[in-house]
């Protein structure tokens, strides 16, 4: 619009110049006009080109000095962020000032010392930073120097660290207040280039107008609106590529974007690189997408706040914002409003401080972590009469009851001495002194006089000349953990319930005595029936019962005697020269007299009996291990002759203990391989002369023992726990050898003992449910043989009647020998009662038994119980049974057990024989 107007007042001088000029005259003039318009213009572009380079060296030189402000910045954030992550290892000393940093900065001093040679005053500031960024990478030097090592990690001096930082504000503060004056001048440049292109285009179109004008205003004047037009778009051109130019390149991330709808319209590559993108998918945003949602209210807060000012740019401090693939960046941002592409936009730059931010929080949080680390930390200037404390920790102020106030100043030795430390120290600093760091465990006083122990953990940290400064001193308060540690010493060599030695102390008196040589003897008592004590009374009873025999036995022994409890109701008591003057005599007489009176439990009198095993050193045995098995072998001697008596070790009780092992090792064997094979006995009901069942029976026959009695080695497979495995062999091969049979005798069936053990097993119905499917037997061909013991079993009665559903039949063996109620009797009724063989052998003999055959027989009838009597072996007992009711029998009249390969033959025989023999039985029987 300017030049418009120009055009315009220059054509009324030439409509005024040819009114009022001859053409004769004009010509002189115009050469005149030409020449002075020549010149103007040769005038004109001479001021323009050395106005411009005068201006483009100012702009060059505040540039300049600002990328060195820059640089010093970026070295100080580098050498910040180097000696913080120092202190995130496990390293000894700082890099922050390694000597190419240096070498940069003292370069960056110079060149801003240079540019600043005609400002005394920048001049003096710059050399005040100098003085104090050497002064600030000291203090890091003795802050690396002296941080105190823990495993991994270091610690410093808050306060010093604190010290650093301040300065470090204030160098920083100094380097931006320079920044910002460079970057005022850069803003006076380019509003004073503005301003002087404006007047460059007047100078220049006013020169070529009278130039030209006097050549032929006519075309001047035909074509002055487009070259105007021309005009102000190289103008623009040249302005937009200098500040292109200036953009795109400049090393600090810089957008663009429209302040009434945060579209960003420009960025340069920096601004990509910081946030993780492309250009073009960065112009592609807006302003809201590099923000999370919290922060976004706040930056359009701010964003108001920056528009409403009077000035046009400022800096809006450090916001968070986030990258492409949203991690969070800390940025510095600057800002200018301007009017851009004819929008109303905003100018940022955005200084990536992620970095920084970051170290001021690690900074924070060690500081944090110091004060609020459960151990004590103490901090000490090392002085030859002692540790003057400097710092201590609330951790520590809580341990030791003192107040910082109570601490600072004062020597440590003096307020905690308790095994004084003052003679500890020359021990620690000569360990220091070496180069490693000392522990000491140590008991110390509180504050109120009460002793406790900690352990030290001293770290040395020495001045600038390698002398020891300071200490670094972590106390942990052990008092519990050795207060807990002596307690379990004690609780590890006596028993809790009684307070009488344990097994672990008798070990020791006994290794003690053997190695001195020394005649002893050991007593080994069991309690007899104390689990009974437990079942009825309850155990709380039968604790209050070891302690009552303990203090009985404790009062019968002599001051050269101990007695222990070994564990459980064993005690063992030790005895020393026991073949003197009879001692062991009168010891076990003592014994026994000391438990004639019952001991009272509550409202209960207990008769104490006790099982006494003897062994003696050296004749009994060499070593603890064999001492205390001989006499646990003469013990258990007595409770197998009935209990409630003293047993001296025989050799002959070792030899039968080895048999066993030997046996129960060659057991186990056989187990593992299935050693073992079944015989069968039959069963017959002799009012139908018919074969109705057989019972399986093991037998093992060992290669190297010969053939074992099954009541030898299945008791030993009961007590072992191989029962269970044995158990389910018997029943699978019973079942699959009756499923052989089944298309003989269809009615067969084939009867298998089950011990106690086995129906006490949760999976015990599952294992018989998979021998009937292995063996595809039906369940009513197979009976259960359990004794009365069984029925006590816990969770038995729910086995069997779960057994019962599944159409398994259930016989009760050995009736009438067992201990259990009739009540287990009417709460499960069994399919059958076996006449137990020892009442069977006493008919004809003993009329008790006579009787109680037929107590059983009526029993089983009015119960409605199939009786099956056991161990028929003569006419006489078959007569006596059938003449009182009983009609199914087994025993050697009619067969012994045979193996399943003679019981085919067995059944034809028997099937061939006549019923005479029985008849003639029973006539015999009647008469």
């Amino acid at each position: 619009m300017k030049f418009a107007r120009f055009f315009d007042l220059a054509g009324l001088a030439m409509r005024w110049w040819q009114r009022h000029t001859h053409a004769a005259s004009r010509l002189p003039l115009t050469v005149a006009l030409v020449l002075a318009g020549i010149g103007m213009f040769a005038v004109g572009t001479g001021y323009t080109l050395l106005w411009r380079e005068h201006v483009d060296g100012i702009r060059i030189h505040a540039a300049g000095l600002r990328n060195q402000i820059d640089v010093l910045q970026t070295i100080y954030l580098r050498a910040n962020a180097d000696f913080l992550e120092g202190f995130g290892t496990a390293r000894q000393a700082s890099f922050a000032w390694p000597v190419a940093r240096v070498g940069a900065a003292v370069a960056s001093f110079q060149q801003l010392e240079q540019g600043y040679a005609n400002s005394p005053k920048d001049a003096a500031t710059v050399r005040l930073l100098r003085e104090e960024t050497a002064r600030w990478a000291w203090q890091l030097a003795e802050i690396s120097v002296n941080a105190r090592l823990e495993g991994q990690r270091a610690s410093v001096d808050s306060a010093r660290l604190l010290d650093a930082n301040r300065l470090l504000e204030q160098i920083v503060a100094q380097l931006a207040s320079l920044r910002e004056a460079q970057t005022a001048i850069l803003h006076a440049g380019s509003e004073s280039a503005n301003q002087h292109i404006e007047i460059e285009g007047i100078v220049l179109a006013l020169s070529a107008l009278v130039a030209c004008s006097l050549l032929g205003y006519a075309f001047i004047a035909h074509y002055r609106e487009g070259l105007a037009r021309q005009r102000v778009r190289v103008i623009a051109e040249e302005h937009e590529r200098r500040f292109q130019g200036y953009f795109e390149h400049h090393p600090l991330p810089m957008l663009i974007f429209d302040v009434d709808t945060l579209q960003i319209i420009t960025a340069n590559r920096a601004a990509a690189t910081q946030y993780g993108t492309t250009r073009d998918d960065l112009c592609a945003r807006n302003m809201a997408s590099l923000y999370a949602q919290a922060d976004m209210a706040a930056f359009r807060r701010d964003l108001s706040k920056m528009h409403s000012t009077a000035t046009s740019s400022g800096a809006a401090g450090i916001c968070r914002q986030r990258r492409a693939d949203g991690t969070p960046v800390y940025v510095d941002l600057s800002f200018h409003f301007l009017t851009y592409a004819k929008r109303k936009a905003c100018f940022i730059t955005a200084i990536d401080v992620t970095e920084r931010k970051r170290a001021e929080l690690a900074l924070r949080l060690r500081s944090r972590a110091l004060d609020a680390i459960g151990n004590g930390v103490l901090i000490s200037r090392a002085e030859e009469d002692g540790e003057v404390i400097e710092y201590a920790n609330p951790a520590f102020e809580r341990i030791t009851g003192y107040a910082l106030s109570e601490m600072i100043g004062h020597d440590y030795a003096s307020l905690c001495g308790g095994r004084s430390e003052r003679e500890l120290l020359p021990q620690i600093r000569a360990s220091i002194a070496k180069g490693s760091d000392s522990t000491v465990l140590l008991q110390s006083r509180r504050a109120n006089g009460a002793p406790f122990w900690n352990q030290m953990d001293m770290a040395s940290v020495s001045d600038e000349r390698g002398a020891l400064a300071y200490h670094i001193t972590v106390v942990s308060d052990l008092t519990e953990l050795i207060e807990s540690r002596d307690r379990v010493v004690m609780q590890a060599r006596r028993d809790a319930l009684t307070d009488l030695p344990n097994r672990l102390t008798l070990r020791e008196l006994v290794d003690q005595a053997i190695k001195e040589e020394r005649g002893f003897a050991l007593l080994f008592m069991d309690l007899d029936r104390f689990k009974d004590v437990n079942d009825s009374l309850g155990h709380g009873a039968g604790d209050r019962l070891l302690r009552k025999v303990a203090e009985r036995l404790s009062a019968c022994l002599g001051s050269d005697s101990v007695v222990t409890r070994y564990g459980g109701d064993e005690f063992v008591a030790m005895l020393g020269r026991p073949h003197e003057d009879g001692r062991l005599a009168a010891l076990l007489e003592r014994v026994t007299h000391a438990f004639e009176a019952p001991v009272s439990l509550d409202d209960t009198q207990l008769r104490v009996q006790m099982s006494i095993g003897v062994a003696c050193y050296p004749a009994d045995g060499a070593d603890a291990e064999t001492l205390l098995k001989h006499a646990d072998l003469a013990m258990y001697e007595v409770k197998g002759r009935g209990r409630n008596g003293i047993e001296r070790f025989k050799r002959n009780l070792a030899d039968a203990a080895d048999q066993r092992i030997a046996l129960l090792r060659r057991l186990r064997d056989a187990v593992d391989r299935n050693a073992f094979e079944l015989v069968y006995q039959p069963q017959i009901d002799v009012r139908e002369h018919r074969l109705c069942g057989v019972e399986a029976l093991i037998r093992w026959r060992d290669p190297q023992i010969g053939t074992v009695s099954p009541s030898t080695f299945i008791p030993l497979a009961e007590e072992n726990g191989m029962i269970e495995q044995m158990g389910e062999w018997v029943l699978h091969t019973a079942c699959a050898q009756a499923k052989q049979w089944a298309h003989i005798y269809p009615r067969l069936r084939m009867s298998v003992n089950v011990s106690p053990s086995q129906l006490a097993r949760e999976d015990f119905c599952d294992v018989v449910r998979r021998a009937l499917a292995a063996s595809q037997l039906a369940s009513p061909q197979l009976e259960l043989e359990i004794t009365e013991s069984a029925l006590v079993v816990p969770g038995a009665l729910p086995a069997l009647h779960t057994l019962n559903q599944m159409g398994l039949s259930i016989a009760i063996d050995d009736f009438g020998i067992g201990y259990s109620s009739l009540s287990y009797l009417r709460t499960f009724h069994a399919d059958r009662l076996k006449i137990d063989m020892s009442f069977v052998r006493g008919i004809g003999v003993n009329r008790t038994d006579e009787a109680i055959i037929r107590a059983v027989l009526a029993l089983a009838r009015n119960l409605d119980f199939d009786i099956v009597a056991e161990g028929v072996e003569s006419a006489d007992q078959l007569a006596f049974l059938r003449a009182s009711g009983c009609h199914v029998m087994q025993g050697y009249y009619f067969a012994k057990p045979l193996p399943a390969a003679e019981i085919p033959a067995y059944f034809a025989r028997f099937e061939a024989a006549s019923p005479i023999a029985y008849a003639a039985a029973s006539a015999v029987s009647d008469r």
